[in-house]
């Protein structure tokens, strides 16, 4: 079994542009710091979220797997599981060009400390 190693996240270091302590500069400073910090938070949020979203397939039904089996002869098309055929496969074989590009590919995303906590 893999162990999982959790570390606490360092804190961000504030870089404040006063020379001497400057409450009304130092408060703008922090609260740009918590800003920048809000954006990287919801980015990573959205990004999450479309690499997770399950809303990029649709489902083709037949009367029975006989036409299923046909269709997908017909396709003409390598099909490794009849359940789930290559969109952009199929797009290409029926004349159809996808110009949107492909999502990169998900990497690891910060695991929550309420998951953490849990386990």
């Amino acid at each position: 079994m893999k162990t999982i190693q959790f570390t606490k996240p360092k804190a961000k270091k504030i870089n404040y542009t006063s020379v001497k302590p400057d409450v009304q500069q130092d408060s703008i400073d922090e609260i740009e710091a918590i800003s920048t910090f809000s954006k990287s938070r919801s980015s990573e949020k959205d990004l999450f979220k479309a690499n997770t979203d399950a809303n990029y397939f649709t489902v083709i039904t037949f009367n029975n797997s006989d036409q299923l089996d046909e269709f997908i002869l017909k396709l003409g098309i390598k099909v490794e599981d009849k359940q789930y055929i290559n969109g952009n496969a199929l797009a290409k074989k029926l004349g159809i060009e996808i110009t949107t590009p492909n999502r990169k590919a998900p990497g690891n995303f910060k695991i929550s400390k309420k998951l953490i906590d849990l386990v």
